[in-house]
């Protein structure tokens, strides 16, 4: 897997996130 592919992944993973917890309520991800 090439690095621009990976960072889609990431990217699009973190948008999911968002869209199931809009609210932030309950996130287990490290926040920076």
């Amino acid at each position: 897997m090439d690095e621009i592919t990976l960072l889609h992944k990431i990217n699009a993973g973190f948008d999911a996130l968002q869209i199931k917890a809009p609210r932030g309520k309950a996130i287990p991800v490290v926040s920076t």
